[in-house]
């Protein structure tokens, strides 16, 4: 199912000019309702955020549906973090029909339940390793039940569920959409506990890396001059700079020309302004209310914890507006 509903990563557009995206967690769901127009901006409907216990969890999403009108709409649900595993593999030398029986034999012993279990999907690495100009790519590896279980808790709520995708490329799109796109771009994401570094050139994903690091004093925080945030603060350019070597060693590419920071719950501009003079590559703050047309601003924290969401609801290839400005 996971290969079907990704299989279009570049895939044309839905149908529907409007599109939700949903995000769901263990205890929350993130929701966006927008609407595509071709050479716009597109136009955010609806965004909403809301906490839930196991017991109300579909009664939130029932309210969701109802509340926003979705009977009919298509819908791109994201998958969380830990219910997929994305690795970097040499590309398959075989047809197209061949890739997944290639992919279960090169996976089988790199995750913890068995292959035949698993839903496979892959996409092109538009660069050669380094070492031996081996052609690589993606592999997207899920549960067979973590996917259905996603899938029909939402159909069988109304949800008109048209794709699953993951947050590697629902950022992808907001960097596209952003115009950042083009330049070599580390685009970096945060958390409490770590966080994650994609290089996108050209519109194309190819590298991910994810880091652990505890985060939340540098996060939360407002003693930016503490010792203690410093030392936190020191780590995670770090972690960046290792990503961005890593890019530039192992594929080849070039040094990234700017860090693109995914939104923050509290904006951290001394944070910014220290990975910036650290590593000398610019270092930008992605606002993403100049990516939609919306009657009302997000701030800060709404854009954080809607992120996934918004990504999802303009997975449309092709249909994506880039802002100029």
């Amino acid at each position: 199912m996971l290969g079907k509903l990704l299989a279009r990563l570049h895939g044309k557009a839905a149908s529907s000019p409007v599109q939700v995206g949903l995000h769901i967690t263990n205890g929350s769901v993130a929701f966006a309702k927008v609407f595509m127009r071709a050479g716009e901006k597109p136009e955010l409907l609806a965004l909403d955020y809301r906490l839930f216990s196991e017991t109300d969890r579909s009664e939130q999403l029932l309210s969701l549906f109802t509340q926003y009108e979705l009977k009919d709409i298509p819908v791109v649900l994201s998958l969380t973090q830990k219910n997929y595993q994305l690795m970097m593999v040499d590309a398959p030398d075989v047809s197209e029909e061949e890739v997944k029986g290639v992919l279960q034999w090169k996976l089988r012993e790199l995750i913890d339940y068995p292959i035949e279990d698993a839903q496979l999907s892959y996409f092109d690495i538009p660069a050669k390793r380094a070492s031996d100009d081996a052609k690589l790519g993606f592999a997207v590896v899920a549960r067979n039940s973590v996917i259905t279980e996603l899938q029909m808790n939402a159909i069988n709520l109304g949800y008109h569920v048209i794709a699953i995708d993951i947050p590697e490329l629902e950022m992808r799109n907001l960097v596209i959409a952003g115009g950042f796109g083009e330049k070599p771009t580390a685009v970096v994401r945060l958390t409490h506990r770590g966080g994650s570094v994609l290089y996108i050139r050209e519109g194309n994903v190819y590298m991910q890396r994810t880091f652990d690091l505890g985060l939340e004093l540098l996060l939360e925080s407002d003693l930016d001059d503490s010792d203690e945030v410093r030392l936190i603060q020191e780590s995670l350019t770090l972690e960046i700079q290792r990503s961005i070597d890593y890019c530039s060693s192992y594929l080849r590419q070039p040094t990234a020309a700017q860090i693109l920071m995914m939104p923050l719950a509290k904006n951290k501009p001394k944070m910014m302004e220290y990975i910036q003079h650290t590593l000398g590559i610019e270092c930008i703050s992605f606002d993403l209310n100049h990516i939609f047309e919306s009657t009302e601003s997000m701030d800060p924290e709404k854009q954080n914890r809607c992120l996934l969401a918004l990504g999802a609801a303009i997975r449309m290839a092709g249909g994506v507006h880039v802002a100029t400005g």
